[in-house]
């Protein structure tokens, strides 16, 4: 799966999809210039199991 970033000021996404549908996301906000808040994962259901909340986080340490 590749996960997807989007970014608009304050706040960002990462994001992976499947047949062009969202399957899971991290949304997050910027606190300051060095910290980022993660404020909301979701994994949608029937995609359990599959790491996808792992790789979300792999994706936001990788960023910050």
């Amino acid at each position: 799966m590749q996960i997807q970033h989007q970014q608009h000021e304050t706040k960002g996404k990462f994001f992976t999809e499947e047949k062009g549908k969202e399957i899971a996301f991290m949304t997050y906000t910027f606190a300051g210039e060095t910290k980022i808040i993660i404020d909301h994962t979701v994994v949608h259901e029937g995609n359990e199991g599959k790491g996808l909340g792992k790789q979300l986080m792999n994706a936001a340490v990788a960023f910050a």
